[in-house]
């Protein structure tokens, strides 16, 4: 929603009688923001691919108490978990996803 918004606001100060000094600067902001909206976007399909595969090698009930979040490259873990086992694999298969070059393990096992 908040790109839709900055890219309706940069599409209307382009249509305006703005200087080519102020359609320059726009431009530049509409870069910025297409740019970070990718990056999040990156960050949303690394962090699906992660859980995906949580999902498919990690015991369902360890599943339901694992976060993850991404940025860039990096995928960070945050829950909670039965078993050293299962952090460890978390781990693994966090890192067997493409793309990740970095896994963060803050797990935390609670029998």
């Amino acid at each position: 929603m908040k790109l839709e918004i900055a890219i309706l606001a940069v599409a209307a100060a382009l249509s305006t009688g703005c200087s080519d000094r102020q359609q320059a600067e726009t431009k530049k902001d509409l870069k910025d923001v297409t740019r970070q909206a990718e990056r999040e976007v990156d960050n949303a399909g690394t962090t699906a691919s992660v859980k995906t595969k949580l999902a498919a090698d990690v015991r369902l009930s360890t599943l339901t108490s694992i976060n993850v979040n991404s940025t860039g490259t990096t995928v960070t873990l945050t829950g909670h978990v039965p078993s050293s086992a299962d952090k460890a694999k978390a781990e693994t298969v966090a890192k067997s996803v493409d793309g990740v070059t970095k896994v963060i393990n803050h797990l935390e096992v609670q029998p």
